[in-house]
């Protein structure tokens, strides 16, 4: 520690460089690190689309939105049409939102040569901010889970936020094939399940969605609520003399 700060380390053209982060800068908004990722063409990115829906939900409750994920490769990405993308400029009131790209590290050496960069960038975003929320849901590449660290390390409060439970869904996904892929699938599937159970026992909120989820991770949390994403804008609700005319018709 620093007087009022703290040192972080980010890579550089030179090197490493410190840098101290000063922790009298008042936080505020909430910093959401997640998987879904990010599409960078030229000088846009953009975002799946019910995800940008979800941010809008966010930031009307919340009075900024750094949102912090990977960016996938553009050839992965040609080659996922099931992704509807959305330019993120079209958000609403795009003012609110920081948008923070992430590397793509979904195997072990590029997760570890740029694990230390990442973990600094995280560490600045998590002190800036007064809320943490972080979807975890991997291994290697999952920012969300590094940052739970980082909170930690800072000593800040985090919620966890998850819609699978992926050393159960590891496993699933390996059942049937080689010999090699069931044996490496449990290896992983353990230290998955080991990593977000400590993470979530270190969390202050879960939030889980779904049944799945809850049960398997709530026991490990006390303050867990079971949710359930839905894409509604205030838009799509009925006006109450709607509702009334409705409920006059059923009686």
């Amino acid at each position: 520690m620093l007087g009022r700060g703290f040192l972080v380390r980010k890579r550089s053209p030179i090197g490493f460089v410190d840098i101290k982060v000063d922790t009298t800068v008042k936080q505020k908004g909430i910093l959401i690190v997640i998987p879904v990722p990010f599409r960078s063409k030229g000088n846009e990115l953009f975002f799946e689309s019910q995800a940008c829906n979800g941010l809008e939900r966010w930031a009307d409750n919340f009075d900024s939105v750094i949102v912090a994920a990977p960016t996938i490769p553009e050839e992965l990405a040609q080659q996922n049409q099931t992704i509807s993308w959305r330019n993120t400029a079209t958000l609403a009131k795009p003012e609110r939102f920081e948008l923070v790209p992430l590397p793509w590290a979904y195997s072990l050496s590029k997760f570890l040569s740029c694990y230390r960069s990442v973990r600094a960038s995280l560490a600045a975003l998590i002190s800036r901010c007064r809320y943490l929320q972080f979807a975890i849901g991997g291994l290697f590449g999952d920012w969300a889970a590094v940052a739970a660290l980082e909170a930690r390390k800072q000593g800040r409060e985090y919620a966890v936020h998850t819609d699978v439970v992926r050393y159960k869904a590891t496993l699933e996904l390996a059942r049937g094939r080689k010999l090699k892929t069931q044996v490496k699938a449990r290896v992983l599937s353990s230290l998955m399940e080991h990593y977000h159970k400590w993470i979530i026992k270190n969390c202050a909120l879960g939030l889980f969605h779904g049944n799945d989820c809850y049960s398997a991770y709530s026991p490990f949390c006390d303050n867990s609520y079971l949710i359930h994403d839905i894409h509604l804008k205030a838009s799509n609700g009925i006006s109450n003399l709607e509702l009334s005319e409705k409920n006059r018709a059923y009686r």
